[in-house]
């Protein structure tokens, strides 16, 4: 399950909904607030009512699920992705959550803690949420996944299931502008605005002179060079294997990169991922000044992507050393980064122009 979400995650290209409804989605409504970047919810007004509504990403008007604000009650709450984590600890929620999923894998103190007193119950056995222990939880409200094909709502008819797809978010803020649905269940609203503006301004300032950053080389990176006012074409893939999925050129990564002041190359119009072979990547590496490939190396340090990829040594970005790569299995990239995204962006910048440069999400390799 975490495999399959990961994919969905990184490339942003699928959407798995399932239809339900709590609250009135029909009739008359104001919009309340409507994000700027994220297309999969807004909060509307109906009657006396306050509603999240939960949108198609495909149909930014086709409302798949609603909650009723005035019914919630968050005093107990389960979360089945650690992403779900990090926006309810941003919001200073975290006393409110009984249950989570994958609490190995989340680098909190504070639900560490929690666990450890008894006051929080870790969901996962052997990969999977355990259902018994879930229900015997008994969440007001529980933050699901929308692909998974356990229908929690008819399993907790008392609970309100808030199904949360930030992952499908292409833009970088729009998945971090999610935030605002972890604020108006926990009735902070006007903080998780607060966090968002300072996370927008940090991620719009980063843009700012991204143009002239990666518009010429260091001086520590200097073996090839890339004109004043040119942006440096990337590629970016993960390996499958036997293939390689890369992100078309509308996607998260092509957003990025971009906000990030260089070119994004190597993928197509459409939607949905691209699936390359040897053949595509070669013809993909030879348009590029540099190669990025998302990683998951668990506790391994030193990733190198000529070891992993000798077939690609002839090509432009692995002759000029222009190659890099973010190990997700250990950096947080999946969850944590929803709320960093100006952090990513600042060192996407960094790692295109510095042959030295090794952040926590970024690192040039060999």
């Amino acid at each position: 399950m975490k495999s399959q979400r990961i994919v969905l995650f990184f490339l942003a290209c699928v959407a798995f909904f399932y239809s339900c409804s709590n609250g009135n989605p029909s009739g008359e409504v104001s919009i309340l607030f409507q994000p700027k970047y994220a297309k999969g919810f807004r909060v509307v007004k109906s009657g006396n009512d306050t509603l999240i509504q939960f949108l198609s990403h495909s149909d930014s008007h086709s409302v798949s699920h609603s909650v009723s604000l005035s019914q919630i009650n968050p005093e107990r709450i389960a979360l089945l992705s650690t992403t779900h984590t990090y926006f309810i600890d941003a919001l200073d929620g975290m006393k409110n959550v009984c249950g989570v999923s994958y609490a190995d894998r989340i680098q909190l103190g504070k639900l560490q803690e929690q666990i450890s007193k008894g006051t929080t119950q870790n969901l996962t056995k052997n990969g999977d949420v355990n259902l018994e222990d879930l229900l015997m939880l008994n969440p007001t409200v529980l933050f699901s996944v929308p692909f998974e094909p356990t229908q929690y709502q008819t399993k907790l008819p008392n609970c309100y299931v808030i199904p949360t797809s930030e992952y499908l978010e292409e833009h970088p803020l729009g998945k971090t502008e999610w935030i605002y649905v972890f604020g108006y269940v926990l009735r902070k609203n006007v903080l998780a605005r607060e966090l968002f503006l300072e996370i927008e301004n940090a991620y719009l300032d980063a843009m700012q002179d991204s143009s002239k950053d990666v518009s010429q080389d260091s001086t520590k990176d200097s073996t090839k060079d890339v004109s004043q006012g040119s942006r440096r074409k990337v590629f970016f893939a993960t390996n499958n294997g036997s293939d390689w999925t890369v992100a078309n050129n509308q996607s998260y990564w092509a957003i990025l990169l971009k906000d990030a002041g260089a070119e994004y190359v190597g993928a197509e119009e459409g939607v949905g991922n691209l699936n390359f072979d040897k053949e595509r990547m070669l013809f993909a590496l030879n348009d590029a000044d540099a190669y990025g490939e998302l990683v998951y190396f668990p506790n391994t340090s030193n990733v190198s992507l000529s070891q992993l990829h000798p077939e690609f040594m002839q090509s432009g970005p692995f002759q000029h050393k222009k190659i890099f790569l973010c190990n997700a299995a250990d950096n947080g990239f999946f969850d944590k980064a929803m709320l960093e995204p100006h952090i990513l962006l600042q060192e996407l910048k960094k790692v295109l122009s510095d042959s030295t440069f090794s952040g926590n999400y970024f690192q040039r390799t060999q």
